[in-house]
């Protein structure tokens, strides 16, 4: 059955009207979690997902390989974000979805949330919203590796990275980013070497700090006004 701590039921109860009294269908989904160490995949490519699958702990990533042996991340899934939020949608995955670290898997039999759909429509459009906001995220990236120049492309990743940790981590001050660089050079389309001089200029600039080979944002604002300076790449 599922219990207070899942993060995906969380995200859900936000997208309903607090007063609704079907809310209380929500604690009877039956819900199970697995554990999947870090880099294992958890829905492979071409796979058929009927259950929903959704990340309790950790980080995953959405990414393809490349015939060269090369990767482009789309976008990291953190907690409370459903790696299915098309429940209806049948057509084989055309990316992987792997684990970052290790990440508690939150999975929902697919009757189970029918069940849930009949009490609660909204359910429904909660759905399609979460749907939506990844797609918006993706919109992002694409626009960031077709328009704008490396700098700029990591600070809006590491941006929008702080805002999505902040919410669905409550993290504080210093926001600390779980994801190595090399992952995060895949995603920005970069060398890990480049991306590494650019962390060490923001780093010079007061905007990040690394320790032990992690990642922390201790200025959140200059940070988005990087973000924000959307220069066009030569």
């Amino acid at each position: 059955m599922s219990t207070p701590s899942s993060a995906f039921l969380k995200q859900l109860r936000k997208m309903i009207h607090p007063s609704d009294p079907r809310i209380g269908a929500l604690g009877d989904v039956v819900l199970s979690t697995s554990l999947i160490a870090r880099g294992r995949d958890i829905v492979p490519l071409g796979s058929t997902e009927r259950r929903v699958l959704a990340i309790g702990e950790g980080i995953a990533m959405r990414y393809r390989l490349l015939p060269d042996g090369g990767r482009q991340i789309f976008m990291f899934l953190l907690p409370g974000d459903a790696c299915n939020p098309n429940l209806f949608n049948a057509t084989p995955m055309d990316h992987a979805i792997a684990a970052v670290t290790p990440v508690r898997l939150e999975q929902i039999p697919h009757d189970s949330m029918l069940v849930l759909l009949k009490k609660v429509p909204e359910v429904n459009q909660a759905l399609w919203s979460m749907a939506d906001q990844q797609t918006a995220v993706m919109r992002d990236r694409i626009m960031g590796l077709g328009r704008c120049d490396a700098r700029i492309r990591v600070a809006l990743l590491l941006w929008e990275l702080v805002m999505r940790l902040r919410v669905s981590e409550a993290q504080v001050m210093p926001v600390v980013i779980p994801i190595t660089q090399a992952l995060l050079a895949d995603a920005v389309g970069v060398t890990h070497i480049h991306f590494n001089r650019i962390v060490s200029e923001f780093c010079r600039l007061g905007i990040l700090a690394t320790q032990r080979g992690r990642l922390f944002v201790t200025n959140p604002r200059s940070l988005q006004v990087i973000a924000s300076e959307i220069t066009c790449a030569a």
